[in-house]
């Protein structure tokens, strides 16, 4: 049942609103297309979720961290932007240290 036709219907009850009801566009709000980088990122995010719960954010840094120590860039960068889709702050922190780790070994 469309709205216009639930108006219709009820034409009194809607009539003392102080809003008017209208159509409405029923198109889903979540159907962008994704890169496929960052989709990738929220599915191996979402994956520590399903298997760390709440903890998943300290699961991912440590993942960071074991790659910043073994000096494997590429793998610290995707353990960052993943360890940023949980918690931005802890992201920014991460590649502080990373960082001056860098600066201090050159």
């Amino acid at each position: 049942m469309t709205i216009r036709f639930a108006m219709a219907r009820n034409r009194r009850r809607f009539r003392n609103l102080p809003w008017r009801p209208t159509t409405a566009n029923l198109s889903a709000a979540n159907d962008n297309d994704f890169d496929t980088e960052y989709s990738s990122t929220l599915k191996t995010a979402l994956r520590y979720f399903a298997r760390h719960g709440l903890s998943a954010p300290d699961a991912v840094q440590r993942e960071a961290v074991e790659a910043m120590m073994d000096r494997d860039e590429p793998s610290f960068r995707k353990w960052l932007e993943i360890c940023r889709t949980f918690d931005r702050r802890m992201a920014a922190s991460l590649s502080r240290k990373a960082a001056r780790k860098s600066s201090s070994q050159s």
